[in-house]
């Protein structure tokens, strides 16, 4: 934890990545990182089927935040690939936010820390792109 939260370089979080970036989860009481406020919470079973896997959009929220960074040269409402039952609610952090039910946080990012919920490992050209984008930041 000591070297994670002291990292000067680029990081990035991908789905329990971007979730552990955060104070805390709902799921056993686990305490986060605490990189950036807030809880992570457990999808709304009620409303739709959890866990939420497959493909759905990321609406970007800031095209002039440091958030943007990773999102160079992919179009807003791009389909990502998901695989998830705990989310992050929105936050001053958020780059992307998916509605699945609710909205949560779909891309987060704060000074050099970066997560996204989405596994751009598995999204096709678009992931590759993301990745390609945050390999570029440092």
């Amino acid at each position: 934890v000591e070297v994670i939260t002291k990292l000067q370089v680029p990081f990035l979080g991908i789905c329990l990545g971007l979730q552990l970036l955060f104070e805390k989860s709902e799921e056993d009481n686990t305490p986060c990182l605490g990189l950036l406020p807030g809880t992570i919470r457990k999808l709304d079973s009620t409303a739709v089927k959890v866990p939420h896997i497959g493909w759905n959009q990321v609406v970007q929220q800031s095209r002039e935040s440091n958030a943007s960074a990773l999102f160079e040269k992919v179009p807003d409402g791009t389909f990502f690939y998901f695989v998830h039952s705990y989310c992050a609610l929105a936050t001053d952090e958020v780059a992307g936010r998916t509605q699945y039910g609710n909205w949560f946080a779909s891309a987060v990012s704060r000074d050099n820390f970066w997560g996204v919920q989405f596994h751009p490992e598995r999204s096709g050209d678009v992931g590759l792109r993301v990745l390609k984008n945050f390999l570029e930041l440092g």
